[in-house]
């Protein structure tokens, strides 16, 4: 699938505003065409929400924006907010609160990243939309190399005359 644009919204650094952006990314994907299965939809959720919430952590008072197209199968998700510290994953003990959102970032996209800039920064994801393909497994493909061994015998002795 081609690029179908770019959607970019500005809000407020509230965490009144996880809802509603979670749900304008979604709703933005399957209005370009995307069918989104509720794993994906979640997955897309989850992410938006980490990266919404680093943002309004970091930027204090200021808007945050958030930016999502779609290109060859692939969400890619950008939030911006005005602090200049870099996210990095840290380790956290089960008894934590909090600490664990980039890690879940880095565990369901393909690839992300921070990008710093002259006023802020970005921090970005790129998700997979779609599943990939599963292959068959060693048992399928041995029953059906087997169905096909039976059916070809078959057909032979169809074939063969009679005496």
């Amino acid at each position: 699938m081609s690029t179908q644009g770019s959607t970019t919204w500005t809000l407020p650094a509230d965490p009144a505003t996880l809802s509603m952006i979670r749900n304008c990314v979604v709703q933005e994907l399957i209005a370009w065409g995307h069918r989104l299965d509720v794993t994906t939809i979640e997955n897309l959720r989850l992410v938006v929400s980490e990266l919404v919430t680093n943002a309004i952590v970091h930027a204090g008072e200021d808007d945050i924006g958030v930016t999502v197209w779609a290109e060859n199968g692939e969400a890619y998700l950008e939030v911006q907010d005005r602090s200049l510290i870099r996210p990095c994953i840290q380790a956290s003990l089960d008894t934590d609160e909090s600490g664990r959102g980039l890690f879940l970032v880095e565990s369901l996209s393909s690839d992300w990243g921070t990008d710093l800039l002259l006023d802020g920064k970005r921090v970005w994801a790129r998700m997979r939309l779609y599943a990939p393909k599963s292959q068959p497994s060693r048992t399928a493909k041995r029953h059906l190399a087997s169905i096909i061994r039976s059916i070809t015998l078959l057909l032979s002795a169809r074939l063969l005359p009679t005496g």
